[in-house]
Parts: C-alpha cells; structure tokens; sequence
C-alpha cells in the first residue's frame, strides 16, 4: 500500500514497489519484437543477432550523435556493413527519406540496423516500409518507439504517421551502458517522452490487461529514475530503459491519443523538438482528462504513488531543471489556434473528457505560456458521506 496526499491509495501491480523484483537481464518475445535486454548487450549480442536473421549485407542508419556507435558497429560487422547513413533528423523530413531509401538498391543491402534515439529508428523504419527490408533497432535514448509498428514523416508542414509490422524492428537491443553519457536534458526529455506513451495508453482504444501492466509498471519505474536522475545520481540508465521498453510495448499494444496528435502536429508544422514536446504537453493533457477518467484515474494515481500526479511531474520537471514550455522551444503564438484546428481535424471522440470548441487551442496555449497545468482539471468529483 501507497500512503499519499491524506489516503492509503491499494495497489496490485506496483505493490512491490517501483525496482522491486523486476529482472535486469531478460529474453522475451511478446509481440513480434524480440528484446535483448542487458548490460554489455550491444557488444556481445549485436553479431549473433544479426546472424539469426541472415543479414549478409547491413545498412546502418543512425545521426551524427551515433557516429561512434556506427563505427563500433561497423567493425563488429566487418564486411557485412555496406552502407552506413547518419544524417537522420527528427520527424523524418522527404529529403532524409529520398536518400537513405536508394542507398539499400545501390548497396544490394538485405538488412537494416539503427542505431540512436527516435531519428535515427524513425528513419530505419521508413527505409524498412519502403523496401520490406527487416531492421534491428539499438536505441541510445528513452523514447521507446523501437517497440512499435508506428512510423512517421514530415512532408512540408504536416507529419503523417501509421501503423505497419513491416517497420516493427525483429530484434532490438537495449544496453544501459549505452545511455551512460546522456545529459541530463536529453535523458529527461526523452523518458518524459516515454512516460506519456504509458499514461496515454490506459485510457487509450486497445487497452488491455496487458498494456494496463506495462503501463503501470512503466510509470513507476520512469518517474523513479527521473527522481534519481534530479537528485544528482548518475546510475538511472537501465531503471529508465526498463521503462521506456515498457513504453514502448504499451504504445505497440493500445494505441495512443489527443497527446500524441497534438505533438504530431506541433512537429510536422512547426518542427518543434520531438521528445520535448511530448514532455512538455504531457501535464497539460493529462490534467485535461484527469476527473473523467473513471477507474483509470485510481490506476495513475497509485502508479504515480500519488493523488495528485499532475503536480508531481510538475515538480519533477522543475527539479530536472530547464524550461518547459512550448513557448521555450519555438512554438509561436500566432502558431497555437491554426495548431488547434489542425488536431480538430482527427477524431478525438475516444478521448476520455469531450473536447469542446476552443478546449484544444486552450490545451495548447497554456503549455506555450506555462499556465498551472491543474488550471485545465475539471473540479474534482466530491463522494457522499
């Protein structure tokens, strides 16, 4: 049991506690994706995998971040590395499209290895959907999108995204050791990023028992780490790769919701930092939804150990340091209506809380300024007694 906020909030899942028991080297298989968890992985199982699926000729996709992970895996590779592109970008504009897709013709490539955070796996992922190729994904961030079969890119202003098994990576590697040198601004950034897969997916159309359990999990075991990582400790990287696998796995399984098109629509017009936006907006839609969420609501509450989740990430991100506002990573004023209607545009009739006319362009506006999330909550639902 969670004693918080005046109550005893009764848990099943969590009740262990965040850490507990949860292995830290595991093989599994749940979804297509076979997962190689585990410190040392990327140098020990990055060969053997690649031969397990065949791949006699590799290209190798990552950003200029991941260079010198792209060199440790050519050499692993040896002659099997033929090709090596490392100038992926956020939301993966046309032009980064139109030139690593011709490498895989020009090279006879017969796989695909990504190594980075979500740039460099988006752009594998849609090399993967354009030439049925099969991809191993080595993520260096939290973001958690190597778990899912969702790809996406940007055309001019508008981002497209869907779902496809072809772009679903058949292994990935998650190696703490990896993630070691993050700064602290990337690692909270994206693990944030992470966090709002997890939320977003209990209430979202395909939640399950099992999404509720990786969901729930996963939310312990980020917000522990971010904890860890504002208190100065150095050592969070596989709590918060736990997790973000976690994420991962409930965005592949549920779905997602209003957060993420609002995010989708931010990046593709207005080229707004991917992980940061999903950070940013994640308070201000789940303070949104918070009072209409039914049981879902007692399922965040014990998951964040926490009556009051809303101000809890809030007091973490002002603990993490740094800004977080829309405002502070270039999303302009004159942006936010034309933004709005834009993601009135999609159905958002599965959101928990009815979205009235104008409830989204003030969603958006006060995460550009700032505002108090808690100022978009419903009053609370009072019991009788």
């Amino acid at each position: 049991m969670i004693r918080t906020g005046g109550e005893v909030l009764v848990g099943s899942v969590l009740d262990q506690g965040a850490g507990g028991d949860f292995p830290r080297s595991f093989v599994v298989d749940p979804i297509g994706t076979k997962v190689v968890f585990g410190s040392g992985r990327f140098s020990s199982h990055l060969v053997p995998e690649v031969d397990e699926l065949g791949f006699s000729r590799v290209l190798l996709v990552g950003s200029s971040s991941s260079r010198p992970l792209l060199e440790a895996a050519k050499q692993q590779l040896t002659t099997r590395s033929v090709a090596v592109f490392h100038e992926s970008r956020q939301h993966v504009p046309g032009e980064v499209v139109d030139s690593v897709v011709p490498l895989v013709t020009e090279n006879g490539c017969d796989g695909i290895l990504a190594i980075g955070g979500g740039s460099a796996i988006g752009a594998a992922k849609v090399a993967a959907l354009k030439t049925g190729l099969s991809l191993i994904a080595v993520p260096t961030t939290y973001s958690g999108s190597e778990m899912t079969p969702i790809w996406g890119m940007t055309e001019g202003d508008r981002k497209m995204t869907g779902r496809d098994p072809r772009v679903a990576p058949k292994t990935v590697i998650y190696d703490p050791d990896l993630l070691q040198t993050l700064s602290i601004e990337t690692a909270a950034a994206s693990s944030l990023n992470a966090l709002a897969h997890c939320v977003e997916a209990l209430w979202a159309v395909g939640a399950s028992p099992l999404s509720y359990s990786a969901a729930t999990r996963g939310i312990s075991e980020i917000m522990s780490g971010l904890e860890r990582i504002a208190d100065g400790d150095g050592t969070a990287s596989e709590q918060l790769l736990v997790g973000s696998y976690l994420a991962g796995l409930t965005l592949a399984t549920a779905g997602s919701g209003l957060h993420h098109m609002i995010c989708h629509v931010l990046g593709g017009m207005y080229d707004l930092p991917h992980a940061k936006s999903h950070a940013i907006m994640l308070p201000y839609v789940l303070a949104y939804n918070f009072e209409s969420l039914g049981s879902v609501k007692r399922m965040i509450e014990i998951s964040f150990s926490t009556d009051d989740p809303v101000g809890r990430l809030v007091n973490l991100q002002r603990a993490l340091g740094g800004e977080w506002t829309l405002g502070s990573i270039g999303m302009p004023e004159d942006g936010v209506g034309r933004a709005a209607v834009e993601v009135e545009l999609s159905d958002q009739s599965a959101n928990p809380r009815s979205l009235i006319n104008g409830d989204v362009e003030r969603i958006i506006e006060a995460a550009r300024t700032g505002a108090d999330p808690r100022s978009l909550m419903l009053p609370r639902r009072r019991m009788r007694g």
